[in-house]
């Protein structure tokens, strides 16, 4: 499996193309590589990452890599800055249609980390009060909706001042 991209502005990183062993699909490989490249370029503080991908496949995408439930609290637009139509390929078993998806990497990687977090205190028997209190919806919902919006609030201090 790989990913190859390149910053194509200061603010831009974009993939240009990723691809996983069909004899290892399934191992979210995909979402693996997709997430270190998310931390690096977090890491170099770009704001955005570009990567055309299979058209409808998004919903997929955020599903497999723990944002699918962005999806469901109908909050998408705080991860995808906007969604085109790209370009179409010619295949052995027909055509592909592509869309270019512009992401943006701060909310993604607070969510990724914020999930991350989470499933650690449900496993560790010590913080289970907290982990039945994360477990009930209304205030899973709050808790997810918070850092969230925490992490934007901070990110638009830190871009302000």
């Amino acid at each position: 499996a790989y990913i190859i991209g390149e910053y194509v502005k200061q603010t831009e990183y974009e993939i240009i193309t990723a691809w996983v062993d069909k004899r290892f699909k399934g191992m979210n490989l995909a979402v693996k590589l997709y997430y270190n490249v998310f931390e690096e370029v977090n890491k170099q503080k770009v704001p955005l990452m570009i990567c055309d991908v299979v058209s409808g496949s998004v919903p997929r995408i955020m599903s497999s890599s723990g944002l699918g439930n962005l999806i469901s609290y109908g909050v998408t637009s705080i991860v995808i800055e906007r969604q085109e139509d790209s370009y179409t390929s010619n295949t052995l078993t027909g055509t592909e249609q592509f869309e270019r998806v512009v992401v943006k990497v701060k909310p993604v990687m607070m969510y990724l980390k914020t999930t991350a977090f989470i499933t650690r205190v449900k496993r560790h028997p010590s913080l289970r009060s907290i982990h039945s209190f994360a477990s009930e919806p209304k205030k899973r919902n709050w808790m997810v909706t918070a850092s969230l919006c925490a992490g934007i609030f901070i990110s638009v201090i830190k871009t302000k001042f």
